[in-house]
């Protein structure tokens, strides 16, 4: 249900899918709402990115992988901070902090 608000979101004229024109709009006004620079660059990589078909929209089932797949990197990121602070036996627990690999015994 959330993705689908997210995408809906985006999805300025309803039409079931977004276009990079869409894209820019949406992240225009959060970086304008959030009070940073909004990078156009940054959100036309993200877009292209996600069309993964490259017809030049964004559907639903291509947002949901692409989230997926930020979300895999972004916890891939925090593990490996994890680990450059406390060893390879660290992971990040997905909420806030790093904890032992199971079956790992910190001594």
């Amino acid at each position: 249900l959330l993705l689908r608000l997210n995408l809906q979101m985006y999805d300025i004229d309803k039409d079931g899918k977004i276009t990079a024109e869409e894209n820019s709009k949406v992240d225009e006004q959060h970086a304008t709402e959030g009070g940073v620079p909004f990078e156009r660059e940054a959100s036309s990589e993200s877009f292209r990115a996600s069309d993964l078909d490259k017809d030049g929209f964004v559907t639903m089932s291509e947002f949901t992988r692409a989230l997926q797949r930020q979300q895999a990197e972004a916890l891939a990121q925090y593990t490996q901070q994890c680990q450059d602070l406390y060893g390879s036996l660290a992971v990040f627990d997905g909420i806030d902090s790093c904890t032992c690999a199971a079956g790992a015994k910190m001594d």
